[in-house]
């Protein structure tokens, strides 16, 4: 089965902060990521801050008109509240520079019960 990293194995450290992810598509890229014990920016994909949109069917499209839809979404949920964050915290940038990355597992998805 190939996946989104199936032909970079020799990736050991990535990151990828800021960019509109579709939750699902995030969480597979995570589960990626931590099967190829690749480090990456943990401190922003946490569970601690909003980093991602999805609609109510949780399913990664990788389509280029679903883009504009997701793209959309977190512009207007996400990227105005990066913005504010900058201007409240100028200095976050290099104060998570020098943060440890570890490979870390995605939280998982809540059941629908």
């Amino acid at each position: 089965m190939s996946t989104m990293l199936s032909n970079v194995k020799s990736l050991k450290d990535i990151d990828f902060s800021e960019n509109p992810w579709q939750c699902a598509c995030l969480r597979d890229l995570l589960n990626e990521l931590r099967n190829q014990l690749c480090q990456y920016n943990y401190y922003d994909y946490n569970g601690q801050n909003a980093v991602c949109v999805t609609t109510p069917e949780f399913i990664c499209k990788r389509y280029e008109a679903a883009n504009e839809l997701f793209i959309n979404m977190y512009d207007d949920l996400i990227a105005s509240h990066l913005t504010q964050k900058k201007l409240l915290f100028p200095d976050i940038i290099e104060i998570m520079e020098g943060a440890p990355r570890i490979p870390v597992p995605c939280r998982p998805r809540p059941s629908d019960e």
